[in-house]
């Protein structure tokens, strides 16, 4: 069962005031969500699209005042959202909360705040409800720097030691581990060995993931998460 499948409401009883559109191609995500906001009765979820497309017809049909949007879509709505000139209250929407795939600086400047759909579900809870009451004006299309969601979209610091962040900027640069080995002064088992540092940290699974979020970081187009991962915090066997 997702961990957005289950828990108490945040609020009892209140009357459903906003709109809202759910945009992920996610079934678990789609359902956790749907749950979830049924229960604490934050918004009324007029649609669910599961493409870009399907996504814009439906804020065109029912002009929602919040859309809460998956990352996987996220350039794309927001830059067609933005040429429209429709303003809307939009919370982005991460499965992985170590690798942001797709959220550039003009998603992270349009966007009210970002929810990672693996977080204790209290956390889902509360965003939900901020972007949901919120009565702060927008300003146009620009940040919100008045509302507390926006914490959420500001680049963290990596969970990286000195070292390792070197070998982080290098990978950004396309060096080889040789390349690394002889700039740094040390061997290329030593750089290999920070490598696999690094992606344990990160949450990475593979030397593509690895290079691929080096690049981003290196571009300013990708995130980490500020917590250790999960499997970090899980006990050994005795």
């Amino acid at each position: 069962m997702s961990r957005i499948d289950s828990g108490h409401a945040l609020t009892e009883n209140r009357h459903i005031t906003d709109r809202a559109i759910l945009v992920t191609s996610n079934p678990v995500m789609r359902l956790g969500l749907q749950t979830l906001m049924q229960r604490s009765a934050c918004l009324f979820v007029m649609a669910s699209p599961e493409s870009m497309v399907e996504a814009l017809d439906a804020i065109d049909r029912y002009t929602p005042e919040v859309v809460l949007l998956d990352c996987e879509f996220a350039d794309q709505v927001i830059e067609s959202l933005q040429q429209k000139q429709i303003a809307v209250r939009i919370l982005l929407l991460s499965q992985n909360p170590f690798l942001i795939q797709g959220a550039s600086e003009i998603t992270r400047q349009h966007a009210c705040g970002l929810c990672h759909t693996g977080a204790p579900l209290r956390q889902i809870e509360l965003q939900i409800a901020t972007i949901a009451l919120c009565q702060l004006p927008r300003p146009g299309w620009g940040p919100c720097n008045l509302c507390s969601l926006q914490p959420s979209l500001r680049t963290p610091r990596l969970p990286l030691s000195s070292r390792e962040h070197q070998i982080f900027e290098c990978i950004g640069k396309g060096e080889r581990p040789a390349t690394m080995a002889r700039s740094l002064g040390i061997s290329v088992k030593t750089v290999e060995s920070h490598r696999e540092n690094i992606k344990r940290k990160l949450g990475l699974r593979t030397a593509a993931e690895l290079s691929e979020a080096a690049f981003r970081w290196r571009d300013g187009g990708w995130r980490a998460a500020s917590r250790v991962p999960w499997t970090d915090r899980r006990r050994k066997p005795t």
